[in-house]
């Protein structure tokens, strides 16, 4: 397949300030997907590329962030303009007023030091939720550069081939309806969490996992646990980066236990949970901060 988009648009969006831009590009770069996803960095500046199935046809994006301007190059089919808009803002959480949101994390002592250390960090968000929802289940219990890994293998085996303008990108990531039609045996990875990607695919592609942004959360979490092989920790993982929710505390998740005891909050996932109510609505910045914090 070839992208038949020869002229790209481009759109200039403003980084609000501050905004970290090593801290999302970095945690975009260590999570991309190879032949679906590229980033790069050139001195302070980084930059995401990626190929995306829309209602008009394959389309693809680079974004490059310097200074203050995030510059976005797209090709799209003409009608698919609003949805790269959307894309763009959840990837890089363009809508969050960064110093609303250090103000308020910075009233909680706890929280100060972390936020002076990194002021401007941003939720990084999913371009395709589906996709999304497929990684956290092939991460379970590896590692992020070995699920990066398998996910490659599944673009290049299960998805599309496409001759794209961005060196590196190669694929389309698969579509849940070609997925829950794979043989789970084929997936390079435990036979059982093979068939719950087959089935949570299935269950996306007729909407009973219905992962729009504007669906009330709750109802989107239910579904999410009552699928096979989905538990709290990747039903609010895919809540937090696929449809945005900026108020999930991953409080089961061991580096954030961790972080969170080095600095003066509970380890356990309970008492973590209940301690970090008073950070609501803004758990998911925590997160951030806290795996950001453990890994300097």
């Amino acid at each position: 397949m070839t992208l038949e988009y020869a002229e790209p648009r481009t759109r200039r969006y403003r980084l609000r300030a501050p905004y970290h831009r090593a801290h999302l590009f970095g945690f975009l770069a260590s999570r991309a997907i190879p032949g679906a996803e590229v980033v790069s960095a050139d001195g302070e500046a980084w930059c995401y590329a990626r190929t995306l199935r829309l209602p008009g046809g394959p389309a693809v994006f680079q974004a490059r962030a310097t200074g203050r301007t995030l510059a976005v190059c797209a090709w799209s089919a003409p009608g698919d303009q609003a949805a790269v808009d959307a894309a763009v803002r959840r990837v890089f959480d363009l809508d969050a007023d960064s110093a609303e949101v250090d103000a308020e994390l910075s009233d909680h002592p706890e929280l100060a030091p972390l936020v002076a250390a990194r002021p401007g960090l941003h939720l990084p968000g999913a371009a395709d939720p589906h996709e999304l929802v497929v990684r956290a289940l092939v991460g379970q219990q590896i590692s992020v550069a070995g699920a990066s890994t398998i996910c490659g293998r599944i673009a290049s085996e299960h998805g599309e081939p496409l001759s794209t303008p961005v060196a590196g990108l190669t694929h389309l990531f698969p579509t849940a309806d070609a997925l829950a039609a794979i043989d789970p045996g084929t997936l390079p990875m435990p036979r059982n969490r093979g068939r719950a990607i087959a089935a949570v695919s299935a269950q996306l592609a007729d909407s009973t996992i219905n992962l729009h942004p504007d669906n009330d959360r709750d109802g989107v979490r239910r579904a999410l646990l009552a699928a096979p092989g989905i538990g709290p920790w990747t039903a609010d993982y895919v809540l937090m980066r696929a449809l945005g929710d900026r108020d999930v505390l991953l409080s089961s998740d061991l580096i954030i236990r961790r972080a969170a005891a080095q600095h003066a909050m509970p380890e356990p996932p309970r008492e973590l949970a209940e301690y970090a109510a008073r950070f609501a609505p803004l758990r998911s910045y925590v997160n951030h901060h806290l795996w950001a914090a453990y890994s300097a």
